[in-house]
């Protein structure tokens, strides 16, 4: 029995050896150009000859080798290069050649000067090269390509040689700019001009950067020469940056305007605290490889003291207030803001007051607010007052066992700005969006739908009736976070009702865009901080992609 097994086992490897001389024999035939007819050898790289222990180079190259034929075919013959950033699947071809007619038994030196390899932005990577030879008619253009069809195209190819790319200089990096900032605080920036901003300013915008460096934020007062690194972490989305500048710390208190910038640095760097000239110049040299455009901002908002409470009213009935003027709402809403400064102690509450916008100011209590990640605070709907009646309301920080002190706001820990309203009975004014290229929209579809990339985009009122001078704007964005809005353009009105944008571009097939309509009186541009005061609706957000069909 084994020993039947033995030379049943003997049988089948003999059969399987059979068949492995046969399928080399097949390959090798099928491939005999490969194997037999054409050596393409790299000998040096920039004359550092292959084999040395690491080849450096630069964003450009001189690449050296050899060409063999010893075959009889008289096709045509053109040398190829091809890198690809170390274990990657994708190859770069480029687009330079060189031409050789075969010989049979002749071994030819070839030389590329300033062959590139890689991007100007894959400083400190490992990289590959090949070079291969291939007939004129089976000539591969300038794109990418897998190794495998390289290999099935090529008549000879050279064995993958490693190489590293150097670090470039500063020098290098100051004439080729690399990170953009392109918004402040929502508006777009603009060379020369001082850009007012509040106690934060979310920035944004665009970067070109090798994968082991990081982006970040700088700030400089305009009276000092110390630099300061912001804490807070840039977010990075397909070539696209945002961050934010906090002009409430580092003792900037007694300071209204700045420098800030963005940066590109092959490191971190110190971070939360001053940097003097020295040491940025020292950083600037041998640390930072690219930098943005240096913009003035002018802060208008004075931040509190230290160890004090800043507080703000945000919205009232869910649309942000008008500090200027008096604000519709219903007479039972809620109330949301935000504190700055410090923390409430543990002693310390946060109440709501109203009181009649005539007559002596007898405060009332509404309620007491949640503070929600020690700075935003909210309080859920509650009866301001009947309707039809002119109030102010007004949010203050008491202490003492919740003990408020109604009749000298003043003595409390800390009190917002009032806001004046008018309650009325009926439902406020509400914007939707209904269709975009006559497509219906889905609630709370947030995958998006398929639209003509020149559409139309028509909607609806409701609520209260349109004042006469009321008017409605849409506007589009990049489906990414921290991005900002760009009107498209003012619709107009088929009916009492219904509203409707006329057909126009959107934007360019491919795009991923959010939609969104609001009202204002005033032209809104991008929903910037001060536009975002005179907006009395906005519409639900609408997610849509763009093609050609």
């Amino acid at each position: 029995m084994n020993r039947t097994f033995v030379l049943t086992m003997r049988a089948m490897a003999k059969r399987l050896r059979i068949v492995l001389v046969y399928s080399l024999f097949g390959v090798l035939l099928l491939n005999s150009s490969i194997f037999g007819q054409i050596s393409v050898k790299i000998t040096a790289i920039d004359n550092i000859p292959i084999g040395s222990e690491e080849i450096s180079v630069d964003e450009v190259a001189k690449i050296s080798g050899t060409i063999t034929f010893t075959g009889n075919d008289s096709t045509e013959m053109l040398l190829q290069v091809a890198w690809r950033k170390a274990n990657d699947e994708t190859w770069w071809i480029h687009d330079y050649t060189l031409s050789f007619m075969p010989k049979v038994g002749q071994t030819i030196p070839w030389e590329i000067k300033d062959m590139p390899i890689g991007t100007r932005f894959d400083y400190k990577r490992n990289m590959e090269v090949v070079a291969f030879a291939i007939p004129r008619g089976e000539y591969i253009p300038e794109g990418v390509i897998d190794y495998n069809s390289m290999l099935y195209l090529s008549a000879g190819i050279t064995r993958q040689i490693a190489v590293v790319r150097r670090t470039k200089t500063p020098a290098v990096y100051s004439v080729t700019p690399r990170i953009r900032m392109g918004y402040i605080a929502g508006k777009p920036v603009k060379i020369g001009e001082t850009h007012e901003v509040g106690l934060n300013a979310l920035v944004s915008g665009e970067v070109r950067k090798p994968t082991d460096s990081v982006v970040l934020l700088v700030v400089q007062p305009l009276n000092s020469d110390e630099h300061w690194i912001m804490e807070d972490e840039v977010f990075l989305r397909n070539g696209r940056w945002s961050g934010k500048f906090d002009f409430t710390k580092y003792g900037f208190e007694e300071d209204s305007e700045f420098i800030v910038f963005a940066i590109v640095a092959r490191q971190l760097l110190p971070r939360g605290e001053a940097i003097p000239l020295a040491a940025w110049h020292e950083h600037m040299m041998n640390d930072i490889s690219g930098i943005s455009t240096l913009h003035k901002v002018r802060r208008i908002e004075i931040p509190v003291d230290k160890n004090q409470i800043g507080i703000k009213i945000l919205t009232i009935d869910d649309r942000p207030v008008d500090p200027d003027g008096h604000w519709e709402v219903r007479p039972q809403c809620g109330i949301k803001g935000m504190l700055t400064g410090r923390n409430l102690l543990p002693s310390e509450a946060l109440l709501i007051l109203v009181a009649s916008e005539f007559g002596d100011p007898a405060w009332q209590q509404v309620g007491r607010a949640r503070v929600k990640n020690g700075r935003f605070w909210e309080i859920s709907p509650r009866k301001l007052g009947p309707p039809g009646q002119y109030l102010k309301v007004m949010a203050v920080v008491a202490s003492g066992g919740v003990q408020l002190i109604s009749d000298r706001i003043e003595e409390n820990v800390a009190f917002s700005a009032p806001i004046h309203i008018l309650t009325k009975d009926q439902p406020p004014l509400s914007v939707q969006i209904e269709r975009v290229d006559k497509k219906a929209i889905q609630t709370g579809n947030d995958a998006g739908i398929d639209v003509f990339r020149v559409s139309s985009v028509s909607g609806r009122i409701s609520g209260r009736p349109l004042e006469t001078d009321d008017k409605i704007w849409v506007l589009k964005m990049p489906n990414e976070e921290e991005e900002s809005w760009e009107l498209i353009g003012r619709a107009g009105f088929k009916s009492r009702h219904i509203w409707e944008l006329p057909p126009m571009s959107l934007g360019e097939s491919g795009d991923e865009l959010i939609l969104v309509a609001v009202v204002s009186k005033n032209k809104v541009d991008s929903m910037n901080l001060q536009e975002q005061g005179k907006i009395q609706a906005s519409s639900a957000r609408v997610h849509i992609r763009l093609t050609d069909e």
